[in-house]
C-alpha cells in the first residue's frame, strides 16, 4: 500500500524531523503539526508539499481546534518529557499535560480523521519512547497506555 498523504503530529521534534527528512523527497503530501520549534518549522514551510499547523496539544481547547486534512496516514510523535523515577512525582498541571498530549489529542486526531464522510485514512503509526517499567513515571505510564490503545 503506497501512502500519498500523511498528517505528522510532532513534525518539528527530533524524531518527527528525522521522519520528515526521510520522506521529503517522496511524492507525498504532508500536513505537520508542531508547537514550538519555529526554526525547523520555517525550514519545513519552504517545501510546497507541506502545510503546517501550530498547536499546543497540552491544552484541551487547542486540541478541540485541531483540524486535519483528509489524509491517508497519521504519524503521531508528539510528547512532552517528564523526568522522574517515581510515578507519584507530579503535580496536577503535569498530569493534565500528559493526559492531553498522550491520550486526548491522539484520540482527537484519530476521531477527526475517521469522521470525514469519505475518510481515506489507512494507517495510524505511533512513535513512542518509554522505559520498560511502565510505572516508572507518568510519562512512561501514558506512553504505555498510548501504545496499548492502538
Amino acid at each position: 500500500m503506497k501512502i500519498k498523504s500523511v498528517n505528522i503530529v510532532g513534525i518539528t521534534g527530533g524524531i518527527g524531523n528525522a521522519l520528515y527528512d526521510s520522506i521529503k523527497c517522496l511524492p507525498i503530501t504532508i500536513h505537520g503539526c508542531y508547537f514550538s520549534n519555529e526554526i525547523v518549522s520555517k525550514e519545513l514551510a519552504k517545501n510546497e508539499h507541506v502545510t503546517l499547523q501550530r498547536i499546543d496539544l497540552t491544552k484541551q481547547n487547542s486540541i478541540e481546534e485541531l483540524c486535519f486534512p483528509n489524509y491517508e496516514a497519521i504519524v503521531y510523535l508528539a510528547g512532552i518529557p517528564h523526568f522522574s523515577n517515581d510515578i507519584f512525582q507530579f503535580n496536577s498541571f503535569e498530569l493534565q499535560n500528559q493526559i492531553n498530549i498522550n491520550i486526548y489529542s491522539l484520540l482527537a486526531c484519530i476521531k477527526g480523521s475517521v469522521n470525514y464522510e469519505n475518510s481515506v485514512l489507512k494507517k495510524i503509526i505511533i512513535v513512542s519512547s518509554s522505559d520498560s517499567n511502565k510505572f516508572k513515571s507518568i510519562y512512561n505510564l501514558f506512553k504505555y497506555l498510548q501504545e496499548d490503545m492502538i
